[in-house]
């Protein structure tokens, strides 16, 4: 078996610890190290297990239609439902010189309905990057972010304090160049962390809200569904169902909850315990109530055509059964 046919057999197999031991270590991948470009592969083979895949089903010959390596030819790795990895093969002498992710690949057999699995590298990954005063000023500022992240672990921090932080955090995120965003990756910690604050954030700025919902909620008699199906849908667009973050065991009393990128960062949400009490009851309601009316895919085409919904949910389903 040759190198090239190796190659192509552990990406068949998804078979990343194979393919790092066959791929030269001295050699680029797509303009990255081979540890970056094996990494990058097992991240979309991974992927596909997800959905029950443990090995591609077809290898199709083709090659590059578009202007960066016009005419060089590869391969499509083809999963049963047409998801497909598109990959150039540069050879030179019989030499494997470099693997290329193609975006503009025409197959030597058509495949019909092909659905190209894409493959991204972060400009700072790559092996000639050279960043600007800039980005050397803008990875200096998030290393202290992260740093500064880290002296809440290990403790009890109330939450007002902890937003007050997190407002610096999303400010400095918001101020990024979207460019910026997109080719870096040292950025990527940020984005992160900004996400998780701002469902803290969330608690403290829609409490408001969940106190005025509480409080009707504590007016309606839970047995009689029709209050209680009211109440879920005129609060059914709320952004407190979905707290990435995590409640200890009796939270109801001390009101607290743990950071999700680190259970050691410990937060007192006290004076916003019907923030967190709305988001545990509301949910918990809806989807009691989505999972009996539910209906079929059937159904809901029919009512698609009928109705005009869009939406396979709890609305939905109440209008299909005339309730």
């Amino acid at each position: 078996m040759t190198k090239k046919e190796a190659i192509i057999k552990y990406i068949t197999e998804m078979n990343t610890d194979m393919l790092s031991l066959i791929l030269d270590d001295n050699k680029s991948y797509m303009d990255v190290s081979k540890e970056v470009f094996v990494n990058k592969l097992g991240e979309v083979f991974n992927n596909l297990k997800g959905f029950g895949y443990s090995k591609f089903s077809k290898v199709v010959n083709g090659h590059c239609g578009g202007d960066c390596n016009n005419g060089c030819e590869g391969y499509t790795f083809l999963t049963e439902d047409k998801r497909a990895l598109d990959l150039i093969f540069e050879e030179e002498v019989n030499e494997i010189r470099d693997l290329y992710a193609c975006s503009i690949f025409n197959n030597d057999e058509m495949i019909e309905d092909k659905s190209k699995i894409s493959i991204h590298f972060y400009e700072d990954e790559k092996l000639n990057y050279q960043p600007t005063k800039k980005q050397l000023s803008l990875q200096g500022e998030i290393d202290n972010v992260l740093k500064e992240f880290k002296q809440f672990k290990n403790d009890v921090t109330d939450i007002d304090t902890f937003c007050k932080w997190t407002s610096e955090v999303k400010e400095l995120y918001d101020n990024v160049d979207i460019l910026d965003r997109m080719r870096s990756r040292f950025v990527e910690p940020l984005f992160n962390l900004s996400c998780k604050n701002s469902c803290i954030q969330k608690l403290v700025k829609l409490h408001p809200f969940a106190t005025q919902a509480m409080k009707e909620f504590d007016e309606i008699n839970v047995l009689n569904e029709g209050e209680l199906i009211d109440w879920i849908l005129k609060y059914e667009e709320n952004e407190l169902d979905y707290g990435d973050y995590v409640k200890v065991d009796n939270w109801e009393q001390n009101n607290l909850i743990l950071h999700a990128l680190d259970n050691s960062v410990v937060i007192d949400c006290f004076g916003y315990s019907e923030s967190l009490i709305f988001s545990e009851v509301h949910p918990k309601h809806y989807w009691e109530l989505f999972e009996k009316y539910k209906i079929t895919e059937e159904q809901f085409e029919i009512a698609k055509e009928e109705f005009g919904v869009k939406a396979f949910d709890l609305r939905t389903f109440l209008k299909v059964r005339k309730l």
